[in-house]
């Protein structure tokens, strides 16, 4: 039962609930049907590939985990690398292979999402800026993963835009959290590169822009009143927040603290979207 546990932890359960309740949203967002067998098995087949990428990632990144995630499994030898590696392949296959009774679409986007994760943790993870803009794409994307699994594709496209946003500034600060164990690494991440002050006026225009853009849809009458309250005192209120947080102390602690509540701040995001179609 421990090392169940253990691969829950590697495989970030917390995680995978936000990347299927992406999908569905995006589904229902399009058909107001949440029980579509193809955005169910969509869902199921987003998870899994997420898991992949979450396994392979610590697979990858052992080596710096040691240094700055030493609670993590693998660190830890709680579980073994050639069993992560495994069980890694099972779930990209297996992700995959479901979207085959979906459709055309959303076959693609799993295989582009297979060779995203893939590149990602090898290569392009501690890169300047493409390791950001990939998870930010992919993030964003689970939600057209959900629409085009029901074959259509519109008001979707307001959340995928917002996630994509959202995750680059945060992904950006995650950034900012790993820079003592990413120098030792040689990576070339936007904090390592630009700066802190630099880095950290990035971050703050990137959620300036997301925060005047939770408007729009209200005011082109996409979204009704209850979106707009949620919206703006619960996302747009816990981004203030961490800016103005940030700002005022950008020590590691602190930016560790800033990013558990932005994982907080994601649920609200889509109690927003949803409330704001009821």
């Amino acid at each position: 039962m421990k090392k169940f546990w253990e691969y829950l932890k590697l495989v970030r359960l917390h995680n995978l609930l936000l990347v299927v309740g992406s999908v569905f949203l995006g589904g229902w967002l399009e058909t107001k049907d949440i029980l579509d067998p193809h955005l169910i098995l969509a869902a199921a087949s987003a998870l899994l590939l997420a898991a992949f990428g979450y396994s392979h990632n610590d697979f990858c990144d052992q080596e710096i985990d040691r240094l700055n995630k030493n609670h993590r499994p693998l660190p830890r030898g709680k579980i073994e690398g050639k069993a992560v590696l495994i069980l890694g392949g099972i779930l990209a296959v297996s992700g995959v292979i479901l979207t085959w009774w979906v459709n055309f679409y959303v076959f693609g986007l799993a295989l582009l999402a297979v060779v995203l994760l893939i590149g990602y943790n090898l290569r392009w993870k501690k890169s300047f800026l493409w390791g950001n803009l990939i998870v930010s794409f992919l993030s964003g994307g689970l939600f057209i993963y959900g629409a085009l699994a029901v074959e259509k594709l519109g008001l979707v496209l307001v959340p995928a835009i917002f996630s994509f946003l959202y995750h680059c500034g945060r992904e950006i600060l995650k950034d900012f959290e790993d820079h003592p164990a990413d120098r030792q690494a040689a990576a070339r991440t936007v904090p390592l590169r630009m700066g802190t002050e630099k880095t950290l006026l990035v971050v703050t225009l990137i959620f300036f822009c997301l925060m005047v853009l939770v408007f729009l849809p209200y005011h082109l009458q996409l979204f009704n009143q209850r979106y707009l309250v949620l919206a703006a005192l619960g996302v747009d209120g816990f981004l203030l927040y961490i800016l103005w947080s940030l700002w005022k102390d950008n020590s590691l602690q602190n930016i560790s603290r800033l990013n558990s509540l932005l994982k907080l701040n994601m649920y609200l995001g889509l109690a927003a979207i949803l409330v704001g179609r009821l």
